[in-house]
């Protein structure tokens, strides 16, 4: 016997296919059987059983450790989430108060500038400090 065990689920669960159940003989002598092949035929059954539940207790394992990780990333990820709303929410009113600024200089040019009296004969025409340009 090379080792006590197999070495993949494959092969695990190719050993549980080749019989139907624990009262009828197995079904594969070709080799497909994991255990056969191995030299295993009397205690297949009981070596197969054993192999798949130390799997499963291993992947039940495994299963709970990534729920574990999913709900800390859900967590980090709320977390990140609302981080990211509030500093959205702090730049929305930074950029609110610079445009408003903007206008206050603009409007502060225009006064000191004297012409805007005659802004609607296109006195503002070709100013720098039109808004938009």
């Amino acid at each position: 016997m090379e080792n006590d065990r197999a070495q993949s689920a494959e092969e695990i669960v190719r050993g549980l296919r080749c019989w139907g159940g624990l009262t009828t003989p197995c079904k594969s002598e070709s080799g497909d059987c994991y255990y056969i092949a191995h030299g295993w035929p009397v205690h297949c059954r009981e070596t197969a059983c054993n192999d798949a539940a130390d799997l499963i207790e291993t992947q039940a394992a495994e299963i709970t450790e990534l729920q574990d990780q999913l709900g800390a990333c859900g967590q980090q990820i709320g977390l990140m989430t609302s981080d990211y709303e509030n500093q959205l929410r702090i730049l929305k009113a930074q950029l609110t108060a610079s445009q408003q600024r903007e206008r206050a200089a603009r409007n502060e040019l225009c006064l000191k500038c004297g012409r805007y009296h005659e802004a609607h004969k296109s006195a503002c025409d070709g100013c720098r400090w039109t808004k938009g340009e």
